[in-house]
């Protein structure tokens, strides 16, 4: 009697232990939070911005929960960003839907050593190696290395379960992109820092960027219509319109201090406008368009 008794208790501690261990796996889960940096490749100046998991929500009848964006180091307020995610039943295929548009495989983590997975025409990725991690919480969690297919030397990016990629949770399509790029500063659960161990930093802010973004006003943000620029204290001559998948979607010259840009074309969503001098990148500052 005595046996069955501990046989139950053991095997309820098992189950409990390994939803535990589920559970850390899902990427959509409340109380999960990104900070992460927009570095550009040739410059110092440098931004960072937040992301969490928002309310659920159904769109077809499909389940998804929303992507909310801080640009704050206090996280104070949190916008919609006009995308949406969710994850299969085993957490190891995640989905993207930007507004209204068809959504996209974000990670899978069925992949092999060998197996290749494609985020446009101009860039595949291929998996070198898989291996598991574990972070502060001592659960182990696959972790898989990929490279640029058709040019391995460009570099490589980690993906972790129930974290994403090394390079942003919903932006690394932009590592085959050479204009600027992201890295994931720290992850958190129910405010609890799990990645990385020893962090030095979770949030950047250089003097030189506070002074430029003194320098660059943005009106409204969020707007639906007409973005309003004004530039102080020093020349500019373009701006580039980034998605958050690092694709270029508008550019324009800067003649004046001050210029506009139409927001409407855009898809709703969250944006990074790049300033430029001479071909070379200043800094970034980030709109939602509403």
């Amino acid at each position: 009697m005595q046996m069955i008794y501990f046989m139950k208790i053991f095997h309820f501690l098992f189950i409990f232990s390994f939803s535990i261990q589920a559970n850390s796996q899902n990427l959509i889960e409340e109380g999960n939070k990104w900070n992460i940096v927009i570095y550009p490749t040739f410059s110092p100046n440098t931004e960072s911005y937040s992301i969490k998991i928002g309310d659920e929500l159904f769109i077809n009848d499909t389940s998804y929960n929303k992507v909310l964006i801080s640009n704050d180091s206090l996280n104070s307020e949190w916008y919609s960003n006009h995308q949406y995610i969710r994850q299969s039943s085993d957490a190891n295929q995640v989905y993207l839907k930007s507004s209204d548009n068809p959504e996209i495989l974000l990670y899978n983590f069925n992949l092999q050593i060998g197996d290749e997975f494609v985020i446009d025409d101009q860039c595949t990725l291929k998996v070198i190696e898989i291996d598991t991690i574990k972070l502060s919480d001592q659960i182990p969690r696959k972790r898989i290395k990929l490279n640029f297919k058709d040019n391995p030397t460009w570099g490589e990016q980690i993906w972790i379960k129930g974290i994403g990629s090394e390079f942003g949770m919903i932006s690394h399509f932009m590592f085959c992109s050479f204009d600027y790029s992201e890295k994931l500063l720290c992850f958190y659960s129910n405010e609890e820092l799990l990645y990385p161990e020893n962090p030095s930093t979770c949030f950047i802010t250089y003097i030189n960027d506070v002074k430029n973004e003194n320098s660059i006003t943005i009106k409204p943000n969020p707007s639906s219509y007409l973005l309003d620029i004004e530039i102080k204290n020093f020349k500019l001559d373009q701006v580039k319109i980034y998605n958050l998948l690092g694709q270029i979607i508008g550019s324009t010259e800067i003649k004046d201090q001050s210029i506009q840009i139409d927001a409407t074309k855009f898809p709703k969503g969250y944006y990074i406008i790049g300033f430029y001098k001479n071909g070379q990148y200043i800094l970034s500052k980030g709109f939602i368009k509403n």
